[in-house]
């Protein structure tokens, strides 16, 4: 780390940094490869890349981006290539935006030219670390042996059982298998041994999905090592070739389609995390061609929050509540996260609910057996919220959903933008609630509304029941990135959103009819 803290407008800094081979050998053979982003928050008047090739070996790279000029040179000793660009101006910072290889020129060079070149040395770095050792053989075995009682006990049949399998492994590793990264020299590529990952019960992503990898094949499950560039870096062309652009390393199950992130705490076989949806990968298999993909975005219906509760309204505005919240997919991990230690709960749902209902307090929260990754998130609670609702004349208002949700500040905070937007995984969100009105009240109720678009669709319904509301909303997030162009629609559609949400409800004093006449005044003529 480099400091010049006397640094003033106007001034003029030159950095030159130099990288030469001084071992004895290089760690990874005869691969070279690199990545640099051309810009960033400053301007820069001259950058400059050299690089020196021995004497007929070739160098990939990609297509210079515009500005950027290449020139080659053949040398006494090699040859010399260099890029060179002038004046870049500094990049634009947004919140949400893409990765930095979707928003800033890049170069990127290798001597690989093939992805299964890449997959071929990678493969051989690794293949010894994954030969799997009595311990490791004991375990996947007693892994099977749990796996088949707990069947037996839930009255299920013993065939058929590979995917419970799957779970349990998975389970094993992010449960059992802390996460520590000491990546030194050749370990930055290469894995430690699965039984001494087994045995000192950490280990990095690599050395996580290989001992995946192992317990599987113990158990007679085919399965594959992925390496994967995160989402928040930026998708990747396909060429060059390189390790350089990926940063972790994951498992694939073929037969279910099924990508296991070992690193991903509190999350099941169904809940990958969001970095690892639609990141850049390299499927590595052994002995046939490999495969260079994405891995697909999530469906809006594989991730979902549902909520329901019952509020009992009081004639001084203040509501006791009960209600329970079903969570599944991605956002899962969350809450298993959030709610696994039961003495915190209660503060932990107090902070969650402090913006919809300002002032609630907790009175009982309970939680499903989170340590199951396998299964949904339930939760039930008890709330008193002494203002949630407004008296005035005789009257009181509410919003049926609590505070206004702010989905224009949570999604869309800027007015405009210039790159696109990054929303996260598409999902669902349900809300179904009851209000009890107090005796002898009636209610006027705003008219439902919905919008439906490419990005997304929303509708928010009330109807009055016997002495009751019933508020229910659906909102369906789409895609998890919203195109520049598009974004003015997309803002327009949480400020519709939050406009409906933001409706009040009115509760009157119901009108009693008067009294008919006696009948003998009726009959006065």
């Amino acid at each position: 780390m480099v400091g010049f803290p006397q640094l003033r407008r106007g001034d003029l800094l030159e950095l030159t940094t130099r990288t030469d081979d001084v071992a004895g050998e290089n760690l990874l053979s005869d691969y070279f490869g690199d990545l640099l982003f051309l810009r960033d928050r400053t301007r820069r008047l001259r950058w400059e890349y050299v690089l020196l090739m021995p004497p007929g070996r070739p160098i990939h790279a990609s297509d210079p981006p515009a500005g950027v000029v290449r020139t080659d040179r053949e040398l006494r000793d090699g040859t010399e290539h260099r890029w060179s660009a002038r004046d870049l101006a500094p990049l634009p910072s947004e919140p949400g935006a893409p990765g930095p290889s979707e928003t800033t020129p890049f170069l990127h060079v290798s001597t690989y030219a093939t992805w299964d070149q890449v997959a071929a040395f990678w493969w051989g770095l690794v293949r010894e670390q994954l030969v799997p050792d009595a311990e490791v053989r004991a375990t996947a075995e007693r892994l099977r042996r749990e796996t088949l009682a707990a069947r037996r006990a839930a009255g299920q049949p013993e065939a058929g059982d590979e995917r419970a399998l799957v779970e349990a492994v998975h389970a094993f590793v992010v449960t059992n298998i802390r996460y520590v990264g000491l990546e030194f020299g050749i370990h930055g590529f290469k894995p430690y041994r699965v039984d001494e990952v087994l045995a000192r019960r950490y280990g990095d992503c690599k050395d996580k999905a290989s001992l995946t990898h192992a317990l599987l094949g113990v158990l007679g499950i085919d399965s594959r090592l992925v390496l994967l560039r995160m989402r928040h870096l930026g998708a990747m062309p396909d060429r060059p070739a390189s390790l350089s652009i990926f940063n972790h390393a994951i498992t694939w199950v073929p037969d279910f389609d099924l990508w296991l992130d070992g690193t991903a705490g509190f999350h099941g076989t169904h809940d990958l995390p969001g970095e690892d949806r639609g990141a850049t990968v390299l499927v590595v298999n052994p002995g046939a061609p490999a495969r260079f993909t994405s891995i697909p975005p999530a469906r809006p219906e594989e991730n979902g929050t549902a909520t329901t509760m019952e509020i009992r309204l009081a004639r001084d505005g203040s509501a006791a509540m009960d209600g329970e919240t079903r969570v599944h997919g991605q956002p899962a991990a969350a809450y298993r996260r959030a709610y696994q230690s039961e003495a915190d709960r209660r503060a932990a749902l107090e902070q969650a609910f402090a913006r919809v209902f300002p002032g609630l307090t907790v009175r009982q929260v309970t939680a499903s057996d989170l340590s199951r990754l396998e299964e949904e998130v339930v939760l039930g609670y008890r709330l008193e919220e002494p203002r949630f609702a407004d008296r005035t004349d005789g009257t009181l208002s509410f919003r049926p959903f609590g505070a206004v949700q702010g989905y224009v500040e949570g999604y869309a905070a800027t007015s405009t933008r210039r790159q696109d937007l990054v929303i996260g995984d598409p999902h669902e969100l349900r809300f179904a609630y009851r209000v009890l009105l107090p005796e002898g009240t009636s209610a006027d109720l705003p008219p439902p509304a919905h919008a439906d678009t490419p990005f997304g669709s929303w509708a928010v319904t009330l109807r009055g029941e016997a002495g009751a509301v019933r508020a229910d909303c659906q909102v369906v997030f789409r895609t998890g990135r919203v195109a520049a162009a598009d974004y003015p629609a997309f803002r327009e559609f949480l400020s519709g959103l939050d406009q409906a949400l933001a409706r009040r409800v009115v509760v009157r004093p119901q009108v009693r009819a008067a009294a008919p006449a006696p009948a003998a005044a009726r009959s006065r003529p």
